[in-house]
């Protein structure tokens, strides 16, 4: 070994060789000299005899470091360009990996580490895992015999095999081993509450892992409060495993992660009130000097759709969070709050609420540069698309496309999302031309990065679906929006989403004049609606809009009035603008049509028409279809009202 040690490896084999000749040394001492002499040929580069005598040194097989003996053999020849043999002798090395011993513990790290030098990653960290379990196995074994079964140090071991089991992703088994550290700490005399807060809050990422987010709830709420009990504004915390934060952040960060469990669950009344609790006590941390320790941010924003018939999907941003560590991390907390509570507002139907919220957010991107700025002004020109302001909307989307195209490659999926939706506020205009132009542009792009099967499809087949609608393609419409359909299946999509794909079938099938089936599909549409929005949100006008449409077809004027006054009385509850949305337009147009009908009460079914031209006008173009309907309707009634109409 000191001949070794000082390079001289000819002298170095001559000893071992002598060794070897010794006809009383035991299997253990002639296979270490085997190896030995195996390494000296290594240091002066002859593989062969190397070779030759590492595989002699495998002859004990009760040597605790034959695993790692394997392991040199396949460095070996993988220096000598022969892979396949060193992959068979590294996975006889992973087979020492399965015994249970604590000497297996240590030769798996060593296994896994030459499986990490090679990227193998998932093949490393099945090997640490495994590493990882049998020690603490046998630390428990050890503890157990020793210590009294009440001790902490008992708890931190269940605690740690509990994470591994949750690595692992079995679940069940962590929960159990959360399950009798938290038993350990409630019978402890010392005060545990901030490793019981920890083990709900361990036991409620479970959950949620598995989809059970009532069960999570439960568990989050556990930990609210006794953050509530136990803490104190003035109270200060080292850095610890779950509160290396100051008590108002503590409570920002619980508060906000309960709202993403009930937005999960689509409740977003709920979600709204938790966030807005996180805001507040983000503030107040500001407010008392207090600064996040470092802490890895949850919350995550949601995949957003709209909540009218239209439908699109906006790209989930929670990918970027990796680019925000950088920023200032209250800017970047308090991005977040805004955003969330903006698209909690937004799902509720409070685009106003959302709109001001997306404000404070985008202020907050631009001070600190942040890669969220392209998603928050996407996410504002939606709100003011959907709160009836198209010129907002333009100015919101062009400023999105003109960050994105100088930010992201051609190929980002962001970028076809925005030319989708851009594409809607011109449909909604009326302007087709412009709209065929950008829904197609975004459906091209996709086919350039994608499978046409692919789910980010379903917003582009959707927004086909209402483009060839409007156009009178029935055929086309009917066959992207079954496309939708089936990928909303699949995706498992939020329900507003299958809400108004099911909603544009029923406005496909109604023009091809298929009432009864038309009306089925609206009735779906409204049941998912009434079960996630509150009773006052647009999406519920809009279907009362179309079954009284439906009732209109089947000739049941009355029963299609009281449809129509349910979506007006919603429309005055909600937040939209009465004077101008135009969604509130073409109720009044709907109610006017019945009472033209009905009673010939002409003078009533003028005024509903007069207060829906005026709507119009604030709204629309004076060629959009809607605007043209309205006008001739009224000239139909009285020819001499409204001159223009001639031009027109």
């Amino acid at each position: 070994h000191i001949a070794f040690n000082n390079g001289d490896y000819q002298k170095s084999i001559e000893i071992f060789q002598k060794v070897l000749v010794l006809s009383d040394q035991s299997m253990a001492i002639l296979s270490d000299a085997n190896f030995c002499i195996g390494q000296s040929y290594k240091s002066l580069e002859d593989y062969d005899q190397c070779l030759t005598y590492y595989t002699k040194a495998l002859a004990d097989r009760t040597n605790p470091l034959l695993p790692t003996r394997y392991i040199e053999i396949a460095l070996i020849y993988e220096h000598l360009n022969d892979f396949q043999k060193a992959s068979v002798y590294a996975k006889q090395a992973q087979e020492f990996c399965r015994k249970d011993t604590l000497q297996s513990a240590f030769i798996c790290v060593e296994v896994g580490l030459y499986f990490v030098e090679r990227g193998s990653f998932d093949r490393a960290r099945l090997i640490y895992e495994k590493s990882l379990e049998i020690t603490l196995k046998k630390a428990l074994e050890i503890i157990l015999k020793t210590m009294p079964n009440n001790h902490l140090c008992l708890a931190f071991t269940y605690t740690n095999l509990g994470l591994t089991y949750s690595e692992k992703k079995d679940f069940e088994q962590a929960r159990d081993n959360y399950q009798k550290a938290l038993e350990i700490y409630q019978k402890c005399k010392k005060p545990t509450y901030l490793y019981i807060a920890e083990l709900h809050k361990y036991i409620g990422e479970s959950y949620i892992s598995e989809g059970l987010h009532q069960n999570a709830l439960n568990h989050y709420k556990i930990l609210l409060q006794m953050q509530l009990s136990y803490l104190s504004p003035t109270f200060t915390l080292k850095p610890m495993p779950v509160f290396g934060h100051d008590y108002f952040t503590l409570l920002s960060i619980t508060y906000s992660e309960i709202g993403t469990l009930y937005r999960d669950v689509d409740n977003y009344a709920d979600a709204l009130i938790y966030y807005k609790l996180a805001l507040d006590s983000r503030l107040a941390a500001q407010r008392s000097d207090k600064t996040l320790l470092g802490r890895k941010l949850t919350a995550c924003l949601p995949t957003l759709s709209s909540s009218s018939t239209t439908n699109y999907t906006s790209t989930c941003i929670a990918d970027t969070f990796k680019y925000i560590i950088t920023m200032e991390p209250d800017d970047t907390w308090l991005i977040l709050c805004y955003l969330n509570i903006a698209t909690s507002s937004h799902r509720q139907g409070d685009y106003q609420c959302a709109l001001t919220n997306f404000e404070h957010a985008i202020k907050l991107c631009l001070k600190t540069d942040s890669p969220l700025v392209a998603p928050v002004y996407k996410y504002m020109g939606l709100a003011c698309r959907e709160n009836g302001n198209y010129k907002e909307a333009h100015i919101f989307y062009n400023t999105t496309l003109k960050t994105q195209e100088t930010t992201s490659s051609t190929t980002c999926p962001d970028i076809p999302t925005t030319y989708n939706q851009h594409g809607l506020v011109y449909l909604d205009e009326g302007d087709y031309v412009k709209a065929k132009e950008y829904i197609e542009k975004s459906y091209e792009l996709r086919k350039q990065s994608s499978l046409t099967d692919h789910l980010d499809f379903r917003a582009s087949y959707t927004n086909l679906s209402l483009l060839h609608l409007k156009l009178a393609n029935y055929k086309l419409a009917l066959d992207y929006c079954q496309k939708a359909l089936e990928l909303c299946s699949i995706a498992n999509d939020p329900l507003p989403s299958i809400s108004n794909d099911l909603h544009t079938m029923g406005d496909i099938l109604l023009a091809l004049n298929n009432i009864d089936s038309a009306l089925t599909h609206y009735i779906k549409a409204y049941q998912i609606r009434n079960k996630i929005f509150p009773n006052n949100h647009p999406a519920l006008a809009i279907s009362f809009n179309a079954i009284g449409n439906t009732c209109i077809s089947k000739g049941e004027y009355l029963k299609a009035l009281e449809y129509f006054e349910k979506a007006l009385k919603v429309q005055l509850n909600s937040t939209l603008p009465c004077d101008k949305h135009p969604q509130i337009g073409k109720t009044w147009s709907n109610i006017g049509v019945v009472y033209s009908v009905i009673d010939n009460d002409d003078q009533r079914a003028l005024e509903c028409f007069e207060k829906a031209i005026n709507i119009y006008s604030k709204s629309l173009p004076s060629t959009h279809p809607e605007f043209i309907s309205v006008m001739q309707k009224i000239f139909g009634i009285n020819p001499y009202m409204y001159p223009q109409v001639f031009s027109i």
